[in-house]
């Protein structure tokens, strides 16, 4: 999918590759398994992976905007960071290492033998032992790396051996309604937006 001066991106629910390119807009990509490559110039970048994704590479990028993916907890990979004019941010414990990058060898003069060293400001690390390399990649904003929220894991181990989802949600909606006061249609709203947030936190199919 690409586009140009049409507007944002929105992609959702896709089992297999995506491939999304933007110029002046963002791309959102939610609830996918992967490979993604999105790519903008100016706009974030928001992708969130549901569980069991696909190990292969990929890679998130813009001029200007932030870089927001979401992975599962169990990720395997070696990812590549760069923000020139930003932060970067991890949920997950990345063993990062700087690269330093050998250019050309210089001749002046009498002297030989003399390198140009580069100092890269991309940074490489792996995420529980490393896996196929992802890009982030950002000049002016910030690269993100989330988690998918425990509480989200948890209830869905809970829900998991009712079978039914939806009527295991609402149970539990019953359960602090009574607790806290909520009529009828606040109740159904809250369940609504569990659903809502744990299929974008890739815990739901």
């Amino acid at each position: 999918l690409s586009t140009v001066n049409d507007g944002d991106i929105v992609v959702e629910n896709i089992d297999g590759e995506v491939e999304v390119s933007n110029t002046n807009g963002e791309i959102h990509v939610r609830n996918v398994r992967g490979p993604v490559s999105a790519t903008t110039v100016n706009g974030d970048v928001t992708v969130v992976f549901r569980g069991a994704m696909v190990a292969a590479p990929m890679a998130f990028s813009t001029l200007n905007g932030d870089v927001d993916v979401t992975f599962p907890v169990d990720l395997k990979a070696t990812v590549r960071l760069q923000s020139d004019n930003g932060e970067i941010y991890s949920d997950f414990d990345v063993d990062v290492t700087t690269e330093n990058l050998k250019g050309n060898e210089e001749k002046k003069g009498k002297e030989k033998g003399r390198f140009h060293v580069i100092v890269s400001r991309e940074m490489v690390g792996k995420i529980n032992g490393g896996g196929p390399e992802i890009l982030f990649k950002t000049f002016n904003g910030d690269v993100l790396l989330r988690r998918t929220r425990l509480g989200l894991l948890s209830a869905r181990e809970l829900v998991a051996g009712a079978g039914d989802v939806p009527m295991a949600v609402r149970h539990v909606a019953g359960v602090m309604g009574d607790e806290l006061g909520w009529d009828a249609s606040r109740r159904e709203a809250e369940s609504i937006e569990w659903e809502r947030v744990a299929s974008a936190e890739g815990i739901l199919p």
